[in-house]
């Protein structure tokens, strides 16, 4: 009775026991995998250390990739018979990786159109092979069709084709501001087909003067009245007289810058030189084919002829074909 009434004062803890009897009964069937975790506590509690092991393990990972992407080893191309190889030099660190080339290919065949025009008209190669291509000419832009098999009809996707867009040139370039003038800046200014603007510059130079160029004596002076100077003049000169030889066949006295073509065909003669001359007077003498024959003299006329070491009044021409240049020393005449 005693224990009756006991339970009868414990009837609302009673009441929540009954209430609750289904956690109980879930707290009973649990029993078993809580046990299972505390028999497997200690690798539970190993778990940290592993994953720190793993962080130190992912970590050595990443640096030798990273080592490995800085490697950036030297390309060496080899051919195809040789075998690839890796080479480390310690000195400097470097790699260098030997690869060896595959055989080349033949050539292939260049792309080429089987035919163009509307893409109404691509009907007219419905039953064309395998890999046919037609374009369209009458698409913006341009496409181009291939037959996916040989079936009737069975054609790809449209691909665009050729001329692209037109790009942005060069509309116009002119000068905005400046003059020309020498020793100033201009300003030129270039607009583009899309309307974007570029500015450039442009530094004029100088006319330059005759004295900024060291010609103060050049002037304009045409060639026909350019002057001779007086040297020029005078072998102008003689080359001019020397042009017009006298022919000469008797006796003959000669005068200053005569120019004379000994002529004996007929006798024997003597010309005499200029009795009265002065300094660098001249007397040129051309002997003909027949002095050999005819012996011609040359008479000084009161002066001496010298002709190297010796001296005489007068010399006797007896070779064919010479030329000989008499030339006053003021007192005497020299041959030459």
């Amino acid at each position: 009775i005693d224990k009756i009434i006991a339970l009868a004062d414990k009837e609302d803890e009673i009441q929540y026991l009954y209430d609750t009897r289904a956690n109980l009964q879930s707290i009973y069937d649990g029993l078993t995998s809580i046990a299972t975790v505390a028999l497997n506590m200690t690798t539970i509690e190993a778990i940290p250390n592993q994953l720190n092991e793993m962080d130190q393990k992912v970590q050595q990972i990443t640096d030798i990739r990273d080592q490995i992407v800085a490697i950036d080893p030297e390309i060496v191309l080899l051919a195809y018979t040789e075998e690839p190889r890796l080479e480390y030099n310690p000195l400097t660190g470097a790699f260098t990786m030997f690869v060896p080339q595959g055989v080349k290919g033949e050539r292939g065949e260049a792309f080429n159109i089987d035919a163009r025009g509307t893409i109404a008209n691509r009907t007219l190669y419905d039953t064309a092979g395998k890999d046919f291509a037609y374009q369209s000419t009458d698409e913006t832009p341009n496409k181009v069709y291939f037959k996916n098999s040989d079936t009737s009809g069975d054609w790809s996707v449209g691909t665009e084709f050729g001329q692209g867009e037109t790009g942005i040139g060069i509309q116009n370039i002119a000068r905005t501001a400046g003059t020309g003038a020498g020793g100033t800046t201009d300003t030129y200014t270039i607009t583009m087909t899309d309307g974007s603007l570029y500015t450039f510059y442009v530094t004029n130079g100088i006319v330059p003067t005759k004295a900024d160029l060291g010609l103060n004596n050049v002037d304009n002076t045409s060639d026909s009245n350019k002057p001779v100077s007086n040297a020029t003049q005078i072998e102008l000169n003689k080359k001019e007289t020397k042009l017009n030889y006298k022919s000469t066949t008797a006796n003959y006295t000669a005068i200053k810058n005569d120019y004379l073509n000994i002529d004996s065909t007929t006798a024997t003669f003597t010309v005499l030189l200029p009795a009265t001359h002065a300094l660098d007077d001249t007397i040129y003498i051309n002997t003909s084919s027949t002095v050999e024959t005819n012996n011609v003299t040359i008479d000084g006329n009161g002066s001496n002829v010298l002709f190297r070491n010796e001296s005489d009044t007068s010399l006797l021409l007896d070779t064919n074909g010479i030329e000989l240049k008499f030339k006053s020393d003021g007192t005497n005449w020299r041959i030459l």
